[in-house]
């Protein structure tokens, strides 16, 4: 549904209202699916899997968009994605290696969630044109790095 909504804003990125509401539609979602998943105990390793990649594709067509359109230098998308790059590296090597390792990919953490926020927040940054973006982005990028931890224990048991 994120991958989705990410086109819809890009769409429609010029009505400002719309695209407040879809992004807040799609935190929201970010937040609950999970949680619902495993209150009506329909979640599972691969659920877990596809809604991170789909968390994953969702910022980066909204990175790559809202970045770059603003004319940002390059190295800025590579730091609001980086927890996106360096996790899908650690899956694909955790299941090449240590397929059991999986079963924590789809688990969040608590710097996973901060860095999500952070990104969310450079969306409304860049769209309301507020300064500091930069700023925020390198934040986002240590936040990134940082929430991996979790992951990178995980990972390098094999």
């Amino acid at each position: 549904m994120r991958i989705i909504l990410a086109l819809v804003i890009v769409s429609f990125s010029e009505n400002i209202p719309l695209v407040i509401v879809l992004l807040f539609i799609a935190g929201i979602s970010d937040v609950l699916d999970g949680r619902i998943a495993r209150k009506y105990k329909m979640s599972s390793v691969i659920g877990g899997f596809v809604d991170g990649i789909s968390d994953k594709l969702m910022m980066l067509i909204l990175g790559w968009f809202f970045i770059m359109g603003m004319g940002l230098h390059w190295i800025y998308l590579g730091l609001f994605i980086i927890r996106e790059i360096m996790q899908v590296i650690m899956i694909l090597l955790g299941y090449l290696f240590s397929p059991d390792s999986l079963d924590s990919a789809g688990k969040s953490h608590v710097g996973g969630k901060v860095t999500t926020v952070l990104q969310y927040l450079a969306l409304l940054f860049i769209i309301f044109r507020i300064g500091y973006v930069e700023v925020l982005i390198i934040l986002i990028g240590i936040t990134g790095v940082v929430s991996n931890w979790p992951y990178a224990k995980a990972f390098l048991k094999w």
